[in-house]
C-alpha cells in the first residue's frame, strides 16, 4: 500500500500527493490475493484524505471525486460481506455457540456460499478492476491539474475529530444498529486521516490509531454479526444479540477515555505540531 509519509510542504499539496499514490494502487493492487481488501481500504483512505481537502477543493470538486469513489467501493461490497459473513458463521459453529452447531446452519452456509459465487459471477475481478481504472484515471487528472486553496490545518483537523466525537457520543446514547454503524466510519476516516499525519507527531498518532483500530475491529465484529442476524433463526438471533452486546461493551470500554479530549484542544496540539514539523525542514 502506499507509502504513507507527507513532505514538507503545505497541508492540501501534502494529501493530494498521499491521495495520487493511493489511486495508483487502487489502479493496480500491490498483493493480488488481497485485492478486495486493499482495494476497499484504498477507497476508504482516499475519501477519509478528501474530507482533509475539502475546503481547499471547493464544494463542486470534492463531492464529484468523493461520489466516485464511494461508487467504486461499492462495486467491491457484497464481496466482501458475502464472504465475511461466511468466516462469521464458521466462528460460531467452531465455538460451540447454542444453535450454530454444522448441522442447524448447513442451509444458511450454502445459501451464502452461492451468493458469493453469484456475485463473482456476475462481475469478475478483472472486470471490476477495469471499471475501477475506467474512473480513476480521469480522477487522478483532475485532482493533479486542480487549483487548490490554503487548508488550514486547525480547521481540518478539528472537523476530522468532532465527527467521529459526535457518533461516539451518538452511539453511545442509543446503542441503534445504524448509530453504531456510523461510529464504526468515523472511527475508520478518523485513523486514516491520522495515518496522513503520522510523520508530524509519530507515538503520539500512532497510539490513537492503535486505539482507534481497537475500535474499529470491535465494531466491525458487531456489524458482521448484525448483518448475520438478518439471515438467521430467532434462536440464533437471540444468541447473537448477545455476544454484539459483548462486542458492544468492550468497544465502548475501550473508547472511553479517547474521546474524552475536546476537538477543539486536539486541533490546537496537532495544529501546532504541524507548525514546528514544517520549520523543521
Amino acid at each position: 500500500m502506499t507509502n504513507l509519509h507527507i513532505a514538507h510542504r503545505p497541508l492540501a499539496e501534502s494529501v493530494r500527493q498521499l491521495i495520487l499514490r493511493e489511486m495508483d494502487d487502487m489502479c493496480y493492487p500491490p498483493r493480488p490475493d488481497h485485492e478486495v481488501h486493499d482495494l476497499r481500504v484504498s477507497g476508504k483512505r482516499i475519501r477519509a484524505w478528501l474530507r482533509i481537502l475539502r475546503d481547499a477543493m471547493g464544494e463542486e470538486a470534492f463531492a464529484r471525486e468523493n461520489a466516485m469513489v464511494r461508487d467504486l467501493g461499492r462495486l467491491f461490497s457484497g464481496r466482501r460481506d458475502s464472504h465475511v459473513l461466511i468466516r462469521t458463521l464458521e466462528a460460531l459453529e467452531k465455538d460451540g455457540t447454542a444453535h450454530f452447531a454444522p448441522a442447524d446452519t448447513a442451509s444458511l452456509r450454502a445459501a451464502l456460499q452461492a451468493e458469493a459465487a453469484s456475485i463473482e459471477t456476475a462481475m469478475p475481478m478483472p472486470d471490476a478492476l477495469s471499471h475501477v481504472r475506467d474512473a480513476l484515471f480521469p480522477a487522478r487528472r483532475r485532482l493533479e491539474g486542480l487549483t487548490l486553496s490554503h487548508a488550514h490545518p486547525r480547521t481540518a483537523f478539528r472537523r476530522i475529530w468532532k465527527k467521529a466525537s459526535a457518533a461516539h457520543a451518538e452511539a453511545l446514547k442509543t446503542r441503534d444498529t445504524e448509530a453504531l454503524h456510523e461510529w464504526r466510519k468515523q472511527a475508520k476516516s478518523l485513523r486514516y486521516q491520522l495515518e496522513a499525519l503520522k510523520d508530524i507527531w509519530p507515538k503520539r498518532v500512532s497510539r490513537w490509531n492503535r486505539q482507534l483500530k481497537m475500535q474499529g475491529d470491535l465494531l466491525g465484529q458487531d456489524h458482521d454479526l448484525s448483518v448475520l442476524a438478518d439471515k438467521v433463526t430467532d434462536e440464533q438471533r437471540a444468541v447473537i444479540a448477545s455476544k454484539r452486546k459483548d462486542m458492544q461493551d468492550q468497544a465502548f470500554a475501550a473508547a472511553a477515555a479517547f474521546y474524552r479530549a475536546r476537538p477543539k484542544k486536539l486541533a490546537r496540539a496537532l495544529t501546532a505540531r504541524w507548525k514546528r514539523w514544517r520549520k523543521a525542514d
